[in-house]
């Protein structure tokens, strides 16, 4: 299920109902950013907020923190470490061929390249219900102003 596309704007806040979600214990929230023209999305700082709730006001998805969080502490451990729970996890992409196939994508002898779009994917517990999804952005600087945000629901198996 994917919710309709927004600016990538600051300070915006959106929110979505989904109705008759279902799926089978888990599920995947594919968030993707995406410009016309190619940009630095690990340079992205911006804070971006998405909460999952569902009956009862149970939060079944939170997180909130910069972009490139994840990205930025391994430049500073200086190498390749899976995301954290308070991290979004994204693969960026590069110029060299072996660091595609990598399962976390970073090398500090590398930098990723500038692109048009960029995945964050995470998965939560869900089941068959009807879902609320806040969405608050923080700033956004100029270089991605004509960025755009879309969310996608993954089912897992069923």
């Amino acid at each position: 299920m994917i919710l309709p596309q927004k600016d990538f704007a600051s300070n915006r806040e959106y929110s979505f109902s989904i109705n008759g979600y279902g799926s089978h214990d888990t599920s995947f929230l594919r968030v993707r950013l995406s410009n016309d023209e190619p940009v630095n999305f690990h340079e992205l700082d911006t804070t971006l907020e998405v909460r999952i709730i569902g009956k009862k006001n149970v939060t079944y998805f939170y997180r909130s923190s910069p972009l490139n969080a994840h990205y930025l502490r391994m430049v500073e451990l200086g190498e390749a470490q899976w995301a954290n729970d308070l991290e979004w996890h994204s693969r960026y992409q590069y110029s060299d061929e072996k660091m595609k196939n990598r399962a976390v994508s970073f090398d500090p002898a590398y930098k990723p390249i500038a692109t048009s779009d960029v995945m964050y994917i995470h998965s939560f517990p869900s089941g068959t219900e009807n879902y609320r999804v806040n969405v608050k952005i923080g700033n956004v600087p100029e270089a991605y102003e004509n960025t755009k945000i879309s969310l996608e629901f993954i089912s897992g198996w069923k």
